[in-house]
């Protein structure tokens, strides 16, 4: 994962199974990257939008 957390899975089949379950496995891993990504932006600009609409402090006369 991009984080560098590895994982392993012990997978019980061999030749093209294994081969197809390695790429499906391979496949989540990026999926889930993306879906960290695509989390993390939508929190960055939830937070800006959040700072933008805050009023602009008050002046003392």
């Amino acid at each position: 994962m991009a984080d560098g957390t590895t994982y392993e899975i012990d997978i019980p089949v061999d030749g093209s199974q294994a081969v197809a379950a390695a790429s499906t496995l391979d496949s989540l891993a990026q999926a889930l990257d993306r879906a960290r990504a695509a989390s993390t932006a939508a929190a960055s600009a939830v937070a800006a939008g959040q700072a933008a609409s805050m009023p602009a402090p008050r002046r003392r006369p």
